[in-house]
């Protein structure tokens, strides 16, 4: 039986999770930072529709933001709106019920990654 690109996923995400690869980890990690970075380069504003769930990634230049997702909500000439999932710092806002909502942030699509 011939393996496709899809099993030989599968089998390293299980190999991952069992901890068989426990010391290809950090080589794992750098190849797949190398090829976000490359994939990054390559996205447009097209590839953005509002509903699409993001994370920020390491590009972002404020780290404790780092890794937080959120969704488009709007998307402007080169930028894109979004709405944190769980908000902090300048962009938690506190309505008149005490409930706590994000405000909208415009960013650059070079510091979003698609969920």
């Amino acid at each position: 039986m011939i393996k496709t690109s899809i099993d030989l996923f599968d089998e390293t995400c299980n190999a991952v999770s069992r901890g068989e690869l426990d010391k290809q980890l950090v080589p794992l990690k750098k190849l797949i930072e190398e090829r976000l970075s490359i994939v990054r380069v390559d996205a447009d504003i097209k590839d953005f529709v509002v509903g699409d769930r993001i994370v920020l990634n390491s590009s972002c230049g404020t780290k404790s933001l780092i890794g937080d997702e959120g969704t488009v909500v709007a998307i402007r000439r080169s930028k894109i709106t979004i709405t944190f999932d769980k908000p902090k710092g300048r962009f938690a806002r506190t309505n008149s019920k005490g409930e706590i909502y994000s405000a909208n942030a415009v960013v650059p699509i070079s510091i979003v990654d698609k969920i």
